[in-house]
C-alpha cells in the first residue's frame, strides 16, 4: 500500500467512525446541520425537522441521538482500558440505535 492511498484512506475514515460521530454531537451541543442525500432531494423529502442537530450514520441508516446519550456513550467508551474492548464496543454500537441503546446498558 503507498503512502498516499493509505493517507487517503485514514482521512476518509473518521466521518464513517461511530464515535468520532457521537463526539462531535457531544463537542457542538447538538448543533451540527444535516446535509440530505441526493436520492432525498430528488425525491423531495427536505423536511425542515430534519435539517437540524445529532443525526448519526448508523450500519441501518441515519437516526437522530439525544445529546445526552452521546455524552454517555463517549464516556463509557473513555473509560474502557483495553483497545480489544474498544474496538468490540465499537462494533456493537454502530449498528442501529437501539445497538447503542443496548451497549450503553451493558447488554
Amino acid at each position: 500500500m503507498t503512502h498516499q492511498r493509505a493517507r487517503t484512506e485514514l482521512d476518509s475514515e473518521p466521518e464513517q467512525n461511530i464515535i468520532y460521530q457521537l463526539r462531535k454531537v457531544v463537542n457542538l451541543r447538538g448543533l451540527g446541520q444535516y446535509k440530505p442525500t441526493p436520492s432525498e432531494i430528488k425525491n423531495g423529502i427536505s423536511n425542515p425537522k430534519t435539517f437540524g442537530s445529532r443525526w448519526i450514520m448508523f450500519d441501518n441508516g441515519m437516526e437522530q441521538v439525544d445529546l445526552k446519550v452521546a455524552a454517555r456513550v463517549t464516556a463509557k467508551f473513555e473509560k474502557m482500558c483495553r483497545p480489544s474492548d474498544k474496538l468490540i464496543f465499537q462494533k456493537k454500537i454502530s449498528r442501529s440505535y437501539t445497538d447503542l441503546l443496548n451497549g450503553l446498558k451493558g447488554k
